[in-house]
């Protein structure tokens, strides 16, 4: 038999619940950033390896499963933000990595 003293009270989230969010544009771009710089690729062929797993579903290496859920988060932000017509093309210089037309 539980005892009382042993039983707390929890606030959790439902299996399978869906829960509608608003973000700025400053908070998907920090995700983003997680994603490229705060996960603890050790090389880019380690990099190259996550990448390799994560398109075959096999998430073998505990980095390639984080990138896979900031990845999933990312693409749901993308598709809301597409749904609301938010997204506008802009032009880009890849060779210096930075904006170089004013989207807004």
């Amino acid at each position: 038999m539980e005892e009382k003293e042993n039983i707390i009270e929890l606030e959790v989230l439902p299996p399978k619940s869906k829960v509608t969010i608003v973000i700025d544009t400053d908070m998907y771009m920090r995700i983003q950033r997680c994603l490229l710089e705060g996960l603890a690729f050790k090389d880019f062929e380690h990099f190259q390896k996550c990448i390799k797993e994560i398109t075959a579903g096999k998430l073998e290496d505990p980095v390639s499963d984080h990138a896979y859920t900031l990845m999933l988060l990312c693409n749901i932000i993308e598709e809301s933000a597409k749904k609301d017509n938010l997204i506008k093309k802009t032009k880009f210089d890849i060779k210096n990595s930075k904006i170089v037309e004013d989207p807004g």
